[in-house]
């Protein structure tokens, strides 16, 4: 009995996996304070579910940039006469976990890679950051212009979630 409970445990322990990373899973969106980034500019930071690969486009079509090239950073009019300058960056992360099988049967890889396997699908997200004509952060609390950008964001971010 005792034989067959340490082979049930080995036998366990060898199909289990323990989580060391979960990447962040964004239902709506949040706004992030723009302290420690690189333009000191809040952002609006939301979880992509569609390709990476038609981001352009779907940026090109929402802001109506006329197939641009530079779709990361432009001057647009999100709403009325007053121009904004955008800012689009995407980033992405993906769960990692350990897998016992990799301790007792390691493969033909390099040992990290052998005890860390991470999943493929990685989860891909979207920073956006405006700018009004004066320089000044249109994300911030004491902004004129945020409920509006806000709402023109969402218009965006549903761009890539249809339905919701």
């Amino acid at each position: 009995m005792k034989k067959l409970f340490s082979v049930l445990i080995v036998f366990l322990a060898m199909q289990s996996c323990v989580p060391l990373h979960t990447a962040e899973r964004i239902e709506g969106y949040e706004i992030v304070s723009g302290k420690n980034n690189f333009r000191k500019l809040d952002k609006f930071h939301f979880q992509v579910k569609t390709s990476i690969e038609h981001l352009n486009y779907k940026i090109n079509e929402f802001f109506r940039l006329n197939n641009d090239p530079s779709t990361r950073a432009f001057k647009t009019s999100l709403f009325g006469a007053q121009d904004f300058k955008v800012y689009i960056s995407s980033s992405y992360d993906k769960d990692s976990n350990l897998w016992f099988i990799d301790l007792f049967l390691p493969n033909d890889e390099n040992t990290a890679d052998a005890i860390k396997k991470t999943q493929e699908k990685r989860i891909y997200y979207l920073d956006v950051q405006v700018m009004d004509s004066e320089g000044n952060d249109a994300l911030t609390k004491n902004s004129l212009y945020r409920q509006s950008i806000i709402n023109k964001l969402r218009e965006f971010r549903n761009v890539f979630h249809p339905g919701k």
